[in-house]
């Protein structure tokens, strides 16, 4: 797994990369292959884009089956300098 931040002008960007198994970013519910461990398809993902809607900023993912993820967080923030 690898995490980076990186301060911008205009805020933040978080990044965290895995190489694990991923899944198929069209359809929750079309995961290939199915995760047997999780109970239900949730919404964590949809949660994570619409709160970062709300105060300004992006969640980008980008995923693919046994091809891993990469979830980018752009988080606006004043900045002041002292």
């Amino acid at each position: 797994m690898q995490i980076s931040l990186k301060v911008e002008p205009a805020g933040f960007v978080l990044s965290v990369k895995d190489n694990g198994c991923g899944f198929l970013l069209e359809s929750p519910a079309a995961r290939t292959p199915p995760d047997p461990a999780r109970p239900a398809n949730g919404n964590g993902l949809g949660n994570m884009r619409q709160r970062l809607k709300e105060i300004g900023g992006e969640c980008e993912i980008k995923s693919a089956p046994r091809a891993g993820t990469n979830v980018t967080f752009r988080v606006p923030m004043k900045l002041s300098v002292s």
